[in-house]
This record gives C-alpha cells, sequence and structure tokens, in this order.
C-alpha cells in the first residue's frame, strides 16, 4: 500500500566519463519503490567536472525521486 506521493533518497558518485556509480538508497518512505529509483539514476548521465582540461569524479552526490501515484 502507497500514499499518493512516495520519495526515496539515493547517493552515487559520478565517473569522470559521467556515469553514476556505486548508486545506494539512503532514506524512503516505501521500500516498494527503491529498486525502481535505483533502476533509473543509473541511467542518468552527467557532463563531468572539469579542473585543468581533467575529467574529475564526485563522490557523494544525493538526489530525491518523488513517486506520484495517479488514482
Amino acid at each position: 500500500r502507497a500514499d499518493n506521493a512516495e520519495s526515496v533518497i539515493v547517493q552515487f558518485d559520478v565517473s569522470p566519463e559521467g556515469a553514476v556509480v556505486n548508486p545506494e538508497v539512503i532514506d524512503s518512505t516505501n521500500g516498494c519503490f527503491d529498486r525502481a529509483a535505483l533502476r533509473a539514476v543509473e541511467r542518468w548521465k552527467y557532463e563531468p567536472k572539469m579542473v585543468d582540461n581533467q575529467a574529475q569524479p564526485r563522490y557523494g552526490v544525493r538526489t530525491q525521486l518523488t513517486f506520484r501515484l495517479a488514482e
């Protein structure tokens, strides 16, 4: 059973190539949505962080995904 809106907070790293790596659920209002949140985040691509023309990894990026359910 789910409420009208459920949220999942995911933390992950971003590789120098811009891929999401090591995603993990930090908090969730309903565990039924954890897998969907992880699968979505794993598909994301980022522009790499550039320092002196070198792509750098980013660590500990957090985001909240909200699932809104229609009746």
